[in-house]
């Protein structure tokens, strides 16, 4: 099987009885620029609902609910409608 060059090579994991070979150990690391990409799009309320959702029924659970729904709602709108914006700001030779 032909490798590209500039890829690590795969390795098998020791802990494998397989002998299937995983993925390459070292993976680049994403450019400065990708780093607001990647936060700016990233899921922001999956993980408050969802954990909101886990609490036990008491006093705090019927405020907090409402509120996390509204933050992940609120984070899908905004940051969806503005994630061109900050790509173009990021990447202004990229336009077409």
């Amino acid at each position: 099987m032909l490798r590209h060059a500039a890829r690590a090579p795969a390795t098998q994991h020791p802990l494998s009885e397989t002998g299937v070979e995983s993925a390459p150990v070292h993976e680049a690391a994403p450019a400065r620029l990708d780093l607001p990409i990647l936060t700016w799009g990233g899921l922001r309320g999956g993980i408050s609902v969802a954990q909101a959702l886990g609490l036990p029924d008491d006093a705090i659970r019927p405020v907090l609910l409402p509120v996390c729904y509204g933050v992940a709602v609120f984070t899908i709108v905004v940051q969806g409608l503005t994630i061109k914006r900050l790509a173009r700001v990021l990447y202004p030779s990229a336009r077409s």
